[in-house]
């Protein structure tokens, strides 16, 4: 009977224990949320006046500046010394402070559209000092490997609020372990003459694009020879230097090579610069300095990570605005992306994919003249209004 007793006992002061805890839990809880609730208010506050200060409506177009502004300013102890940070004269730092502008807006209700010969021409404001600033402020990504999916606060901007579905697969992700160490190479003067005498005779010089690629360049090339002969122009990205040794053939007079990688070279009609030197050089003399471009399988990867960058939906965008900016009005620009019978969408993190839809903001501000190639290869010929 003891026995009996002292389980009831132990068992009744458990029961009470237990309501005594779960009191106490209710009240901490409820401390919590009131303390997550006044931090929330208190950020908020910071937030409209930093708004305020910034003179930003919430409502117009400049939000999404105004955010960066906000998120780029960092804790400090008051709001006003944020935006003194901001808006003072002082070098920014990183990208990110940098304005993108219209070059990154994909709303085409936002901007003049026109009849041209392929497709609608659209006529965006670019701001080249900041698109060559942000160029110059590129940094790699700080984190590796890249993600296995688009980051979902980016995933709006990344999909063209859904006209460009991401497509994932596991074949299609990138993740290099060199992928973010700065390679050196040299652009050897026996390697393209070697290259220019194969395309003469008719060999395919452009590796994995096959003979398709390396006529398909030429035939480009050749049908605006006028535009080349003589000239300086540039490259973006290369891996194998086939598309320099086709532009000498087509009489080229220089040829400047931007890539990530360092490299060099021994020919005395190719250089090569970094995107930041070229950017600084810009900066130092803005002005157009190129009579033509050439982006072939480049601009598609840029801001997917694949290859070390941050991660940008606009990445493509901004490459092909930056090089706007470099080029001489009526300048030719031939440009080669993956085309898939006019469907647009990312096969992530491998490369964007382009119907009339992206290559729209693409080739903003740039009259199509042309189109070389069939079915998914395709070489657009450009034109810089004068």
């Amino acid at each position: 009977m003891t026995t009996i007793m002292n389980k009831c006992l132990s068992n009744a002061r458990y029961r009470v224990q237990s309501k005594e805890s779960l009191r106490l839990l209710r009240v901490v809880l409820a401390l919590v949320l009131c303390f997550a609730l006044a931090c929330l208010s208190f950020q908020e506050k910071e937030r409209s006046e930093i708004y305020s200060r910034l003179n930003v409506d919430k409502n117009t177009r400049e939000l999404k500046e105004a955010d960066t502004h906000v998120e780029s300013l960092g804790r400090t102890a008051n709001g006003a010394a944020r935006v003194s940070a901001a808006t003072s004269n002082s070098q920014p730092k990183r990208k990110e402070d940098v304005a993108c502008g219209e070059v990154c807006d994909v709303d085409e209700e936002h901007f003049r559209q026109s009849p041209d010969k392929y497709y609608s021409y659209i006529e965006k404001a670019v701001d080249c000092q900041k698109l060559m600033l942000r160029m110059k402020l590129e940094k790699p990504s700080a984190s590796w490997p890249p993600p296995r999916v688009p980051p979902a606060a980016q995933l709006e901007e990344m999909t063209m609020f859904g006209r460009m579905p991401i497509r994932i697969a596991n074949n299609s992700y990138f993740a290099s372990n060199n992928a973010q160490t700065v390679k050196s190479g040299v652009i050897r003067k026996a390697l393209i003459e070697k290259l220019q005498e194969q395309a003469y005779a008719g060999k395919n010089i452009a590796g994995g694009y096959g003979k398709t690629g390396t006529k398909l360049v030429i035939d480009a090339l050749a049908r605006y020879a006028d535009t080349i002969h003589g000239t300086h122009g540039f490259v973006i990205g290369t891996e194998k230097p086939w598309i320099e040794a086709l532009l000498l053939n087509a009489g080229a007079d220089h040829i400047t090579t931007v890539e990530y990688s360092n490299l060099l070279s021994d020919h005395p009609n190719i250089s090569t610069q970094v995107p930041q030197s070229l950017a600084e050089m810009y900066l130092d003399d803005p002005k157009p300095r190129f009579d033509f471009g050439v982006s072939y399988s480049s601009v598609e990867h840029s801001g997917l990570g694949r290859y070390g960058d941050a991660i940008s939906p606009s990445g493509d965008l901004e490459a092909m605005a930056q090089a706007w900016c470099l080029t001489k009005p009526g300048g030719t620009f031939f440009l080669n992306v993956p085309y898939d019978n006019g469907l647009n969408y990312v096969i992530w993190n491998a490369n964007r994919v382009y119907g009339d839809v992206r290559l729209k903001h693409l080739t903003a501000n740039w009259h199509v003249v042309d189109i070389f190639g069939s079915g998914n290869k395709k070489i657009w010929v450009l034109v810089k209004p004068t």
